[in-house]
This record gives C-alpha cells, sequence and structure tokens, in this order.
C-alpha cells in the first residue's frame, strides 16, 4: 500500500516537473517567433482607445472627461506598467467579446433576495466580501402611523442602467443584488427603506470577520454610482503621508520596526511594561503571524490621486490578513522616491514580507488586476481553506492517477477506483481534523509559522512566479489540464505495464 502510495506521488512530481519544463518551452519558442517576452513593458500609446479604456476598467481607473489618446494612456500609465502578457490577455478578451464594451458585456447575474433571512445570511453575514444591493420599495408603504403614502414601486436605476453597473463591478468581484420589499415589508420598515436606494455593504473595520457597515445612496446614473463606490472602497486603503513613514513602517523588515519602536517608546520615556505591550500589539489583529512587525504588506507608490478600485477591493478581500497602503508623490520628486524606495520607476506595487520585499508586476502573469494580484497574494499568504483546498486537488490527482493502472474486469476496475477515492479522501480529512484540532497548541502555531517562512520565500521567488503562471494558465483552461493528466496517466500506466511483465519474464528466465 505504502509502495504504491509513493509511486503515485513520484508520477504525480513527474507530471508537474514536465509541465513545467514544457511551459519553459512554450515560452522560449514564443519568444524565437515574436521577438519579446511577456514581461517586457509596452508604451501605452501604441495600444488602441479600446485597449486602453479596457485596461482602465480592469484596473478600475475612471477615465472620465477624457476624450484623447494621450490622456487615456497617461491614465493607464500612472496605474501601472503594461506589459506584453497583459496586452495579448486583453487582445484575446475584447475579441471573445466582438464589439461589446466591458459595460455591456454579459457578467453573472445579480442575486434575487427572497427576504429579510436571506439578506442576512448573504450580505451581512458575509464578512470578507463587498455587496451592492438594490433596493425596491413596496408600492404601499406606511411612513408613520396613520398616514400612508403611495409610492413607485420602480427601482432607482432601470435595467439597462443597473446591468451596467453590475458588469462594471463584475471584475472586482462585488456581488450585486435586488431586494424587494414586498417580499419582507417589516425588514424595509424597520431599516427606514421607504423609497427606492442603494445599499453598498462592506467590512466595518480592519479585522478578519468584522462587523458589516451599510452606505446608502440615491445616485441614479452608472457613472455617479462607480465614483460612489470607489470613493467609499477607497477610505478603505491606509493613506501614507511621507517617505520616512513608507520606510518605517511599511517597508522595514521585522527586526528593525522592533528596534524602531524600542527607540520611540524610550524617546517617551516609556515603561518596560507599556514596551512589552506595545511588543505585542497586532496579537489579536487576525493575522496570521502574530506580531504586526511580521504581516504582509501592499504599498502602492503612485502619482493617482484616487487609488484603482482593484487595489481597494482587494483591501476588503484581505481583511484582517495584509495591509493595504498608497503614497500618492507629485511627479517633481518622482526621483527621490525611486532612490529612496530603490525603484525603476513610479507607480509601484511594493509587496513587503518579514522576508524580503518585491515589485509586484515585473513577472510573468502579474497583471494589475483583481485575478491576478489575488492569485499573487493567496501564494504568499494563505488561508486554511486554500491549503485545504491544494491538498484535496493533489490527493485526487494520486486517485485518478491510480485508476488508470487498476487492470481487470470493468466491475473491479470501478470497484478499485471506489474504494480509492473513498480511502484517500478519507484518510485526507482525518489528517485535516488532526490538524485544526491541534491548531491552538502553541508548538503547532510555531511549526506552522516556522514552515510558512521558506513557503512564502519560495512563492515571492522567480521560481515560484513561473509555478504560479503555470498553474494559472493550466485553471484557464480545464479541458487541456484534464487531457494532459489524462494522457500522462494513460502513458505511465503502459510503461509501468510493460517493466512489470519485463520483470515476470526475467524472473521466471532466471527460475528456469
Amino acid at each position: 500500500m505504502s509502495r504504491s502510495i509513493c509511486l503515485q506521488f513520484f508520477l504525480l512530481v513527474l507530471y508537474l516537473l514536465l509541465i513545467f519544463i514544457i511551459s519553459r518551452l512554450h515560452d522560449l519558442v514564443l519568444w524565437f517567433h515574436n521577438g519579446f517576452s511577456s514581461t517586457e513593458v509596452v508604451d501605452p500609446l501604441l495600444l488602441s482607445v479600446r485597449q486602453l479604456k479596457h485596461l482602465l476598467e480592469v484596473r478600475g481607473v475612471s477615465y472620465t472627461g477624457c476624450v484623447e489618446k494621450h490622456e487615456l494612456a497617461s491614465l493607464v500609465e500612472a496605474s501601472g506598467d503594461v506589459t506584453q502578457g497583459e496586452v495579448v490577455d486583453t487582445s484575446m478578451e475584447l475579441s471573445s467579446r466582438g464589439n461589446e464594451r466591458l459595460s455591456e458585456y454579459a457578467a453573472k447575474t445579480p442575486s434575487y433576495f427572497t427576504g429579510g433571512p436571506h439578506f442576512y445570511e448573504e450580505v451581512e453575514d458575509t464578512k470578507d466580501s463587498v455587496w451592492l444591493v438594490q433596493v425596491v420599495p413596496s408600492p404601499e408603504n406606511k411612513i408613520g402611523i396613520g398616514v400612508g403614502s403611495q409610492q413607485s414601486a420602480e427601482p432607482l436605476l432601470d435595467d439597462y442602467s443597473w446591468r451596467v453597473v453590475c458588469n462594471q463591478l463584475a471584475p472586482f468581484a462585488i456581488r450585486t443584488g435586488i431586494f424587494d420589499c414586498r417580499l419582507d415589508r417589516r425588514l424595509c420598515m424597520n431599516k427606514g427603506w421607504h423609497r427606492p436606494l442603494l445599499l453598498l455593504a462592506l467590512p466595518r473595520g480592519w479585522r478578519a470577520k468584522d462587523k458589516v457597515v451599510v452606505r446608502t445612496s440615491t445616485c441614479t446614473r452608472p457613472q455617479a454610482v462607480m465614483e460612489w463606490v470607489r470613493e467609499q472602497l477607497a477610505i478603505r486603503l491606509n493613506s501614507v503621508k511621507n517617505l520616512e513613514e513608507a520606510e518605517d513602517e511599511w517597508l522595514r523588515q521585522p527586526h528593525e520596526e522592533m528596534n524602531g519602536m524600542e527607540v520611540r517608546l524610550g524617546r517617551q520615556n516609556c515603561t518596560d511594561g507599556f514596551k512589552e505591550e506595545a511588543k505585542k500589539e497586532g496579537s489579536s489583529d487576525g493575522n496570521l503571524w502574530g506580531r504586526s512587525g511580521e504581516e504582509v504588506r501592499v504599498l502602492l507608490v503612485t502619482h493617482l490621486l484616487h487609488p484603482p478600485l482593484f487595489l481597494a477591493a482587494l483591501s476588503i478581500k484581505f481583511t484582517g490578513r495584509i495591509r493595504f497602503g498608497v503614497l500618492v508623490v507629485r511627479k517633481e520628486d518622482r526621483e527621490t522616491v525611486k532612490k529612496r524606495l530603490g525603484l525603476n520607476r513610479v507607480p509601484a506595487y511594493l509587496v513587503s514580507t518579514p522576508e524580503r520585499t518585491v515589485v509586484y508586476g515585473s513577472r510573468p502573469r502579474e497583471h494589475f488586476s483583481v485575478g491576478s494580484m489575488n492569485a499573487f497574494l493567496r501564494t504568499i499568504n494563505p488561508e486554511t481553506n486554500d491549503a485545504f483546498l491544494l491538498s484535496l486537488a493533489l490527493t485526487n490527482a494520486l486517485v485518478f492517477l491510480q485508476a488508470f493502472q487498476v487492470s481487470g474486469r470493468p466491475w473491479r476496475h470501478a470497484a478499485s477506483c471506489i474504494w480509492a477515492l473513498v480511502s484517500h479522501n478519507l484518510w485526507l480529512f482525518t489528517i485535516w481534523l488532526v490538524v485544526l484540532g491541534t491548531s491552538h497548541f502553541p508548538l503547532a502555531s510555531l511549526l506552522v509559522s516556522r514552515l510558512k517562512a521558506p513557503a512564502r520565500w519560495v512563492a515571492m521567488s522567480d521560481v515560484g512566479s513561473l509555478i504560479r503562471s503555470d498553474w494559472m494558465a493550466l485553471l484557464d483552461r480545464p479541458f487541456l489540464l484534464f487531457a494532459s493528466l489524462a494522457a500522462y496517466a494513460a502513458i505511465a500506466a503502459v510503461v509501468l505495464l510493460r517493466l512489470k511483465r519485463h520483470q515476470i519474464t526475467d524472473v521466471d528466465g532466471s527460475n528456469s
């Protein structure tokens, strides 16, 4: 049994290694054919107006009032460099959509709440996402005792405007819904929803699983709604006042930050007890490291007065796990900022961890969008659920490989596959139950923190970025993933069968 599992594990590692090698050969062929790499920076002025607008929409940068192409190009450049890989992805997406704009392209259908319990379950109990809900009041709504008022049951936004807003918010993982007060009039009365309005629900504080706060708006134009959403989400980003604050609180390594904290406390004549309390701050802020000096931080250095919406959306998704900040610099101070922070260009997205600080966007598939940066941040600061899903995928890949190596009649093959599937997943769930049950012990927490450091170092390395890029490419093409794994499993099964037959022949020959 253990020999079989070790063999399947070896075959799975060999498959992943082959995928990595084939991907590098593919990149090399494309480089010879096209004459450029996917990480090469492109001048935004070389792009079409449609491509520029698409990049701004995906990044969440408003281009209202910009008419000329050079104005759009300046906005794109101020929000981040454009690479050849991003241009290729943009061209493919635009070609698949035809002549439709992002605001007119079909997005996920908004949720229709069936009542108060459904609304509370989806909106107010979801602590790590943003909801935009359109409230449709009931035709008869009593505002006071004995005073009734007939109000229109029409929503604030018509169907077309609402679809435009939903599609513009879709790239930022902002969920949308419609609540009809006729389904739960008591809830609307208690909340004071007597007229058509929009609700924006988002976490209140910066701790994980914090309470949800609801903002309201009566904007009737899609453009005004988007500006309102940008303003509300931009509040989630920490504003870095100057370079000194960026160096001391955002880009300094843990041991340097702790020494700086002790110096500041000493200057203030603080007691030793207060020093200890200051060193322990952040232990209950929901981050995975316990100390505030060891958390992951993302700092945007830019000329834009309003940060891109995709960064604000990510700050909510990683609430309590990663700090997000924005340092706005003037163009005349650009050279000073580049020299002080060691940057090649501004704007720059700096990701700082206890091990190192890297500039996001300079490696394959590091695009300035929610999907790309979300994948990057989840690899360097994963949740328990991310580790569980990865282990579940690897375990079932082992079962898939083993299914091709079972010989015999169909019923025997089916029974063996079902037994392997059930037994492997039961063992996986048992191991995870043990891990979760012992995770609160100090020794287990220390072990996890020690394992996280090398894993995060690998994830932020060049090899880690290539592995992440290959994995994202396979997830974009699931059919290719399953087809390649099936072909590899079939070839491996044939090779193992022939080796087994040769081994049996050799044994019979030696015995005779």
